[in-house]
């Protein structure tokens, strides 16, 4: 199609793919648009053709967008244009657009610089057009009441020019001309060698001057508020604007909403629901899911108390915890377990600790249950919960298949309050649990947490309205001596609030962990080459850009980290994300279904090998054949 619009004589162009099916008076909305002002660049909504039986799937409304690595991707409606009655029939302005759909005045297009002939084969086009047309003072809109089918190929049908990656190419040129300072964020995305030739974009970049194209900041600010950018280490979001000037969303659920990664594919959240276009995901452990604990349940109480604890408590059998054995502890107030004395200490000190403190650390803050709240415990050898316990340990630490839990011990800070927290303050609370499990010889310890909603109490800096500030709580282990602790690197940071969506096995808010030997050890990790990768979202788009959280291998922060997909050639450096997971952006495949995915980690001078599956489809729109998981988001279960 290219260069061949200069040989039309119509007043508009219309660009549609050779694999698409018109609608029944598809073109009439599209040319209304172009007649109320020539300015308008119009693209109908893209339903689905079935390649294999030719069948119509109706597609949502959506618009389009773009990740950082510069791959086209369809977002939901912004809720201030989901919630208008009329979105249904009414323009709907995009960010971006497909690209093989579209319809434009056709002078219009001209003094717009025509597509970028610099540009090869397939890829970035429609990015670059899209820029062009909001930067250079056009507008951009889906027409809900114009549909054409389209055929969504399972793998692309053309190589590439030459030796070269034309995808890349055409990125380079997209961002080198119309992205200002924000193309720092698609080198740091797509991590390629900076001396690839685009070729010469000297033509382009006096267009952009000729036509006064605003900013792309102006874009982002403008027309794609809702984009985030990479934070510093290039992986998770971070706001483009404050929280004020953004549009409150619905709250549709308790519970955190999750951002689509990619091309709004839906994915299994863990205790995730689908809901009015959005994933809801609850970070947090079901207290339907904590161990059985309370008055009912012949708990033993902690005296309500500041700062206090249990009396001694004998226990039945041995605990080893590193390396030392203990037959009695001590359940804290400030929310410890310790072993030999009782823990007072009300701000969290920084492991290693001084003075032979030994302490299971939960959330070790200041709390105060004279202002709210409860702390039980109890041991048990009661059937169900050591099966409860074994279960856990033995999916936790394969290594473990042979485990039988002999004895439990379960602490639980039920609803507890912070120290000297204001009448506001007081309505802030915090619930968690902590699991000690022997069979006599190894030990282990696991962390449950419901709902945390502050980290300090008044005498350790905190805000009385909020709890927050001051010295955080710490979380972790410390063996007495000065020397051996394990403590999250969220510990003792405001970081620490989001210890619900944080995790060491893969399920938000649990921490499980081995205790007897010397070191404290993470679960589900090995150092051992052939181990197998559990690798999330499983299932992702074959347009590259998504974000995979990667479990299995046991990692450190200088470990370098590597990962390939089969038939690409190329290595993926991967980032450090904690002791047991790591952090990889996946490729552009030009395929679909399930790809053998090999990481490669580098420690010191020993190399592991690890293999996993990775599933690439198309997914459009949002609508996948994937099955996705359903649950309540309620975590007050």
């Amino acid at each position: 199609t290219r260069g061949r619009e200069g040989k039309k004589k119509g007043e508009v162009l219309v660009f549609l793919d050779s694999h698409c099916e018109v609608n029944t008076d598809w073109l009439q909305p599209l040319l209304t648009r172009i007649v109320e002002d020539r300015v308008n660049v119009v693209v109908p909504v893209i339903d689905i053709v079935n390649a294999d039986t030719m069948e119509l799937q109706t597609s949502p409304l959506v618009v389009g967008g773009f990740n950082w690595g510069l791959h086209f991707r369809w977002d939901q409606l912004p809720v201030h244009i989901r919630d208008n009655p009329d979105v249904a029939s009414n323009p709907v302005k995009s960010p971006t657009m497909a690209g093989g759909l579209f319809a434009m005045d056709r002078s219009y297009y001209f003094e717009l610089g025509e597509y970028d002939s610099g540009m090869d084969i397939w890829g970035g086009e429609n990015l670059e057009l899209s820029f062009r047309i909001w930067q250079c003072g056009g507008r951009l809109e889906i027409i809900p009441c114009s549909h054409v089918g389209h055929i969504f190929r399972k793998r692309r049908p053309y190589g590439s020019y030459g030796e070269g990656d034309t995808m890349l190419k055409n990125s380079l040129r997209v961002a080198n001309v119309w992205m200002d300072d924000y193309k720092k964020y698609f080198y740091k995305q797509r991590q390629q060698p900076t001396d690839v030739s685009y070729g010469d974009i000297s033509d382009r970049v006096a267009l952009r001057k000729r036509l006064h194209c605003k900013s792309f900041e102006w874009y982002l600010n403008n027309v794609y508020p809702e984009q985030v950018l990479p934070n510093s280490e290039g992986m998770a979001p971070a706001v483009i604007h404050p929280p004020e000037k953004r549009l409150r969303t619905k709250v549709l659920r308790k519970g955190q909403i999750g951002y689509w990664i990619k091309l709004s594919l839906v994915m299994d959240m863990g205790y995730g629901i689908l809901d009015m276009g959005y994933v809801l995901r609850c970070y947090c452990i079901p207290l339907k899911d904590f161990y059985p604990y309370g008055q009912s349940h012949g708990d033993q109480r902690v005296p309500t108390n500041d700062d206090g604890s249990s009396p001694r408590v004998p226990i039945s059998t041995s605990f080893p915890y590193f390396n030392q054995v203990f037959r009695s502890l001590y359940v804290n107030t400030n929310g410890a377990i310790s072993f030999d004395e009782t823990l007072s200490t009300f701000t969290p000190s920084a492991f290693p600790l001084s003075g032979n403190k030994k302490i299971v650390a939960p959330y070790w803050c200041d709390i105060d249950t004279r202002e709210g709240g409860v702390v039980w415990y109890y041991e048990t050898n009661d059937r169900d919960v050591l099966f409860k316990a074994t279960d856990d340990i033995q999916k936790t630490f394969p290594e473990q298949k042979n485990f039988r839990a002999a004895w439990v011990f379960v602490a639980t800070w039920d609803n507890v309050a912070f120290y000297r927290a204001s009448s506001t303050g007081q309505r802030k609370r915090n619930t968690f649990q902590c699991i000690l499990i022997t069979n006599g010889r190894h030990s282990f310890a696991i962390f449950l947490y419901n709902k945390i909603e502050w980290t300090t109490g008044s005498a350790s800096g905190g805000n009385k309205d909020t709890g927050l500030g001051g010295t955080p709580a710490q979380v972790g282990f410390d063996a007495g001596n000065g020397h051996n602790y394990l403590a999250i690197r969220e510990s003792r940071t405001p970081a620490v609030l989001q210890v619900t969506h944080l995790t060491n096995v893969k399920i938000d808010g649990k921490f499980v962990y081995r205790t007897d030997t010397e070191t404290v050890k993470d679960g589900g990790c090995t150092t051992h080459t052939g181990g197998k990768l559990a690798i999330f979202p499983r299932y992702v788009t074959m347009f590259g850009g998504t974000v995979l959280s990667i479990g299995g291998p046991c990692v450190e922060p200088n470990d370098t980290i590597s990962i390939m997909f089969r038939n690409k050639p190329e290595v993926i450096t991967c980032t450090f994300f904690s002791f047991n997971a790591v952090r990889c952006i996946t490729p552009m495949m030009y395929e679909t279904g399930d790809v053998n995915v090999t990481l490669t980690v580098l420690h010191r001078h020993n190399t592991s090998v690890f293999t996993g599956i990775c599933t690439f489809g198309i997914c459009m729109f949002g609508i996948c054949t994937f099955e996705t998981r359903r649950s309540n988001c309620s975590c007050n279960q």
